[in-house]
């Protein structure tokens, strides 16, 4: 198969989140004030949970949660990549990085306390498009963030029971 047929096989099955999410009942929670430690020159996949570093070149970063491959991320020198408590890699827009995540010092950053909206999700697997552009899987028993007016992206069950409150706390 030509890798163009497999492509616009892959297109015609993106589901549209919009329509998926206005069947949805979002509710306000907050990240878990955990703390994140800064690791100097950490590589993709080989970073401890909890973690984060810079990127010293551009390099796709590819999620993979509990439940396997989530996504992946174009990220550029600057960037930040993120491991979480599963140790799934996750890439931060250098720009956004300090409005997302707090200085605690000693090179701690701790996830910012702002409320975000967020639904469990008991429907099919669904493939759509993520606001970076990257398709993703939402799961039975994930949660759709809405994220702002950029669209919608999955937190897998396992790491999001980790990471944030239950909703409507």
């Amino acid at each position: 198969m030509s890798i163009r047929k497999y492509i616009e096989i892959v297109e015609s099955t993106l589901t549209d989140i919009n329509q998926v999410a206005a069947q949805l009942e979002f509710l306000p929670t907050r990240k878990k004030a955990l703390k994140y430690s800064y690791v100097e020159n950490g590589q993709q996949g080989k970073m401890p949970p909890m973690s984060y570093t810079k990127l010293t070149q551009d390099e796709i970063v590819v999620t993979h949660t509990a439940d396997g491959k989530e996504t992946q991320k174009p990220g550029k020198a600057g960037d930040i990549m993120m491991s979480g408590p599963s140790k799934e890699n996750y890439v931060i827009d250098a720009a956004k990085f300090s409005k997302l995540y707090q200085q605690a010092g000693n090179g701690i950053v701790i996830p910012e306390q702002g409320p975000r909206l967020v639904s469990p999700y008991n429907g099919p697997a669904v493939t759509f498009t993520a606001p970076w552009g990257e398709s993703m899987v939402l799961k039975p028993g994930d949660y759709l963030v809405k994220d702002g007016d950029a669209g919608y992206y999955r937190i897998a069950k396992h790491e999001y029971e980790q990471t944030y409150n239950p909703p409507g706390n």
